[in-house]
């Protein structure tokens, strides 16, 4: 017997969820409700933008246009560079204008959507023609405004610009405020990204260490993982870097990292623990390396001063500007170590009376020599060892070394020269 479609209930009609709109599960849920008609508003809205494109094309074109203008004028107006400052300006007079003209309706959708399910899907299509478009809308807009100011600062202000002045480097400023109980827990250094013109010292120094500029990492046992870093310069273009001696004292393998993320073994050719320099090198590529420019003048108290250096965790190159303070002559002990020496380094110094002091008193056996080093406030911390200090026509005057207490200091450029000429010559007898 042919079976008989009117035999069967609603619920069991194979064809009654076609022919039948199901209730939504949830429509009992008030919390349930309001999600369902946001949501699905909000989607409504998304797939509408088809509809009307143009409007939608110019408030996109519109709102890119001023993040990329309002980003370009930052150079001029430093006060524009906080990005959420120029996302904000973007959209802010149409987000206002919109929200208060449509505050009431959504308002009176939700507060239906609450009370009964009776008008579930008239206020999902209401809620999408005005709660939803203003999602969408707001979306768009402070999309189009972030892309346009991510646009002008990659096209502007990048390392390889040419159509600005200008380059965004990270730099460390010294902190400033009122000395009080929660003073020390405050970082004396914070880390931004600022604009500086090219032919500027800061910006000079940058963009002439950039590419002379090699991240180190080592290790005191092989094959394990390198758990030191460091920095270091090219000073030749056949592979001769330099860095401090308590950065390859004792280390078994040494990496260095060029400007372009290669990574080479280095070796160690001449060491001098009394300045705390070393010079290792590297196989050059076919084309070599670019080095550093010394300074013909040496530099003096008073002189601005640029450290630039990698720090461990923060991408790219950074720059800390400060002067030096002082020239020093640092006291050195140095004392028998097997075949080599032992340095002993002052733990502090006082920058009033120019007085270093030592953990204990000079041990049997051991000498004391003195060893140049410019005293300032740039900065410098730990892992910024090696990095070149260079003075406001991108020279090298200095290689950063050490510190007390926020006073930093730097082994000079003569110093440097010496043990250059010593690596060549070792070099030339192999």
């Amino acid at each position: 017997m042919p079976i008989q479609l009117d035999q069967f209930d609603d619920d069991d009609h194979p064809y009654s969820v076609l022919a039948q709109p199901k209730r939504p599960e949830y429509a009992d849920d008030k919390l349930a409700r309001e999600i369902y008609v946001v949501g699905a508003g909000t989607a409504n809205a998304v797939a509408a933008i088809k509809d009307r494109l143009p409007e939608v094309g110019l408030q996109v074109a519109g709102s890119a246009a001023v993040g990329f203008a309002l980003r370009a004028a930052e150079a001029k107006y430093p006060w524009l560079s906080p990005g959420l400052a120029i996302g904000g300006l973007a959209l802010t007079a149409t987000a206002a204008r919109d929200l208060v003209r449509l505050a009431g309706e959504i308002a009176s959708t939700l507060a239906d959507t609450w009370r009964s399910s009776e008008n579930l899907e008239a206020n999902r299509t209401k809620f999408g023609e005005t709660g939803g478009k203003f999602v969408v809308d707001l979306a768009l807009t402070a999309g189009a405004g972030f892309a346009g100011s991510a646009l002008a600062n990659r096209s502007l202000f990048s390392v390889d610009s040419k159509l600005s002045n200008y380059v965004r480097i990270n730099t460390y400023e010294p902190n400033t405020y009122e000395a009080n109980i929660m003073s020390a827990f405050k970082a004396p250094w914070s880390l931004k990204a600022k604009l500086h013109h090219r032919q500027e010292a800061e910006g000079a120094s940058f963009l002439a260490a950039r590419e002379s500029s090699v991240f180190l990492t080592a290790t005191k046992v092989p094959g394990k993982p390198h758990n030191f870093s460091a920095n270091g310069f090219f000073a030749s273009e056949d592979g001769l870097i330099v860095t401090n001696h308590h950065v390859t004292a004792g280390k078994i393998e040494i990496n260095a990292i060029d400007a372009k993320g290669i990574v080479r073994k280095a070796k160690v050719v001449a060491e001098n623990s009394r300045d705390d320099l070393a010079v290792i090198k590297v196989d050059p590529p076919e084309h070599g390396f670019k080095p550093v420019s010394f300074a013909q003048e040496a530099a003096q108290p008073g002189d601005l001063v640029i450290p630039v250096s990698r720090q461990f965790g923060v991408k790219g190159l950074t720059i800390g500007p400060g002067k030096i303070e002082s020239i020093e002559q640092m006291p050195i002990r140095l004392s028998p170590l097997g075949s080599g020496l032992k340095v002993t380094d002052p733990v502090s110094f006082n920058s009033r009376d120019h007085s270093f002091k030592f953990a204990r008193e000079l041990e049997p056996g051991a000498t004391e020599a003195f060893s140049e080093r410019f005293f300032g406030n740039y900065f410098s911390k730990r892992g910024a060892s090696g990095s070149p200090l260079l003075n406001g026509k991108g020279e090298v005057v200095a290689v950063l070394s050490g510190g007390y207490d926020g006073k930093n200091y730097a082994i000079p450029a003569k110093s440097i020269a010496e043990i250059l000429t010593e690596a060549r010559k070792i070099l030339a007898s192999k």
